[in-house]
């Protein structure tokens, strides 16, 4: 296996160019060149309804239909039924809450963390409005040298 060369990788993101550090990007993750030229393809050839019977229609449903299986090989996933597509991990993640609202019992416990809103704010609402039990955990550096040198480790959400 050739060795992992970050600056090839780092070359694949435009964005990197302007020399600011995108490290908690609220309105969205920063994405590599490839698929900038493919959003620009689809939106400038193909961007009608889906599902309509006519070519460019037809074209367009299976770029879209692509795409599942695409993130269903990325992710591994037995089929593109294991995948979803929404406009951002916080309403994807309150939709899911949502959902688990008549399964959550009072006293269920949610174990989550103190970082971004939408991978917490989703349960701390489930559990006020199931009157279910909120723990916080905290990770905790495994070493003095960790903590000085990048804080906390923290887990998140792929979005």
């Amino acid at each position: 296996m050739a060795p992992f060369d970050i600056n090839q990788v780092r070359a694949c993101f435009p964005a990197l160019e302007s020399g600011y550090i995108y490290a908690d990007n609220a309105g969205g993750s920063q994405t590599t060149q490839a698929v900038i030229d493919r959003l620009v393809d689809y939106l400038t050839n193909t961007n009608v309804q889906l599902g309509a019977d006519y070519s460019i229609g037809l074209l367009s449903s299976q770029c879209v239909a692509e795409g599942s299986v695409t993130a269903a090989e990325l992710f591994n996933a037995a089929s593109i039924k294991e995948v979803g597509f929404g406009p951002s991990t916080t309403m994807m993640f309150e939709n899911i809450a949502r959902a688990l609202d008549n399964d959550i019992q009072p006293g269920d416990e949610f174990i989550i963390t103190y970082e971004h809103e939408d991978n917490n704010g989703p349960w701390k609402r489930l559990a006020a409005r199931r009157n279910a039990t909120l723990k916080y955990w905290q990770p905790t550096p495994v070493s003095v040298h960790q903590e000085k040198a990048y804080g906390y480790l923290w887990l998140y959400s792929f979005t």
